[in-house]
């Protein structure tokens, strides 16, 4: 049974937080990731070389990431008290290009393209001539094919970026809160650190934010679904659908909550 199918809020086997990658595994946000992962990146080199908030035991503090993180963090286990450098490697938009490309390449439809192009190569005969091609117009010919079946897979692989970043994406702020939560927090560097946090969503324009009593990042489309959709919608809604109206509200809330995932569905469903 996948994630998707269980209740995990209602589920207490989580002891009160369940992992921000797991509440918010559709997350379908926009912006510039890879510049506020290369600032956060920077962010945790800072905090852990110069160990800003006194953490008082940092390798410990790597494996306790790793063992609240679900593993998604993982902590070398020979670096010694050195983790400012896997941590701020694991943030970095080179890690996230490296691990985007690794699971890229191994798209179907990637590799099935790139086998056409391979089959292409092999059809050339011993002396460098195609043989599907007329022999004056050989070389030009072939490049011209050989130009537009590159592009093609270029073309392929560009398009199918976005749907191998994004869990990488989703995986890491969830890592980030985890850090969060288990970071000290009796240090004016702390709040300086959520400070900077949030600057750099805001200046990637991602539409996030950190609470400041609970330290959880929250979607910002959150308050805007409730003025723009929620308070407009139901009032009209229940004149005419009153069960359709306490359905929606349901179905809200469980979105809030982190139960719900297609809640833009729902809506759909009962504007119909």
């Amino acid at each position: 049974m996948g994630n998707s199918e269980i209740d995990i809020n209602d589920d207490q086997r989580w002891g009160g937080y369940v992992p921000w990658f797991l509440r918010h595994e559709g997350f379908a946000g926009k912006g510039d990731f890879l510049r506020f992962f290369d600032r956060l990146s920077h962010r945790m080199y800072q905090l852990f070389t110069f160990n800003e908030v006194g953490i008082p035991n940092l390798l410990h503090f790597g494996h306790i990431l790793e063992s609240k993180s679900l593993q998604k963090f993982k902590c070398p286990r020979d670096i010694g008290e050195n983790i400012a450098k896997p941590i701020t490697e694991y943030f970095s938009s080179c890690t996230l290009r490296k691990e985007m490309e690794i699971n890229l390449l191994k798209d179907p439809e990637v590799v099935k393209l790139k086998n056409k192009v391979r089959d292409f190569e092999k059809s050339f005969g011993g002396k460098g001539i195609y043989t599907g091609l007329s022999r004056e117009n050989n070389i030009k010919e072939i490049q011209e094919i050989w130009k537009k079946k590159g592009q093609s897979v270029e073309t392929l692989m560009l398009s199918r970026e976005e749907k191998y970043y994004r869990p990488l994406f989703i995986e890491r702020l969830g890592v980030l809160e985890v850090l969060l939560q288990e970071l000290p927090k009796n240090s004016d560097k702390f709040l300086d650190l959520v400070q900077d946090t949030r600057r750099y969503f805001a200046e990637s324009n991602i539409m996030l934010e950190i609470e400041t009593d609970s330290f959880k990042i929250r979607i910002l489309e959150e308050p805007l679904l409730q003025r723009e959709v929620i308070d407009k919608l139901i009032p009209r809604l229940e004149s005419r659908f009153p069960e359709r109206a306490k359905e929606l509200m349901a179905a809200y809330h469980d979105m809030i909550g982190g139960k719900n995932r297609n809640m833009s569905m729902e809506i759909r469903h009962y504007l119909k």
